[in-house]
């Protein structure tokens, strides 16, 4: 197994294919799952950006492989780091997992307020959080909401309305 920053920079810029790739890195290999979520731990410590940037997109790339709730306190801190810009992505992936012990992460991170996202005035990544908040669909997420919908933004208020609209719906 390799998660070498060359062999990912080989395959972005398409030297190598996805298929080589994947088996480059080990994907299907028994001990890729703590592999990655070591690496990941590894690059936390390190504020590795760009690490954590192939190792999310891995996450995506493995995802019928591994089991993602294994992720779920790595993806927790790293939500709320600035130093790195896959904060949507990260979001994404908690909201696939559905676990509880997240909201409070997610709902931090609505206020994070990444600088390289200050240009986003569709408020993308906060609506993600919010619906990974409602995604885990308990009271925790239902009181998270109601506080949202006293945000002063006037989007993130909006969506948290519509997302607590299904939940308590779905209920």
């Amino acid at each position: 197994m390799n998660l070498s920053k060359d062999l990912f920079q080989k395959y972005f810029s398409n030297k190598i294919t996805q298929d080589e790739l994947c088996v480059s890195i080990g994907i299907w290999n028994t001990e890729f799952e703590q592999f990655l979520l070591t690496e990941m731990v590894h690059a936390y410590k390190h504020e590795d950006a760009e690490m954590i940037e192939y190792l999310i997109f891995t996450m995506f790339l493995a995802e019928e492989e591994i089991n993602l709730s294994l992720f779920t306190d790595i993806l927790n801190r790293l939500i709320l780091c600035k130093w790195h810009n896959k904060h949507e992505d990260i979001a994404l992936l908690l909201q696939k997992i559905r676990a509880s012990e997240s909201i409070e992460y997610l709902y931090k991170a609505i206020f994070l307020k990444p600088a390289y996202l200050e240009w986003d005035d569709n408020y993308a990544f906060e609506k993600k959080c919010i619906h990974a908040i409602a995604k885990c669909g308990n009271q925790e997420a239902v009181d998270k909401l109601n506080l949202l919908i006293t945000d002063k933004n006037e989007i993130v208020r909006l969506c948290a309305v519509k997302q607590l609209q299904k939940l308590q719906n779905s209920i």
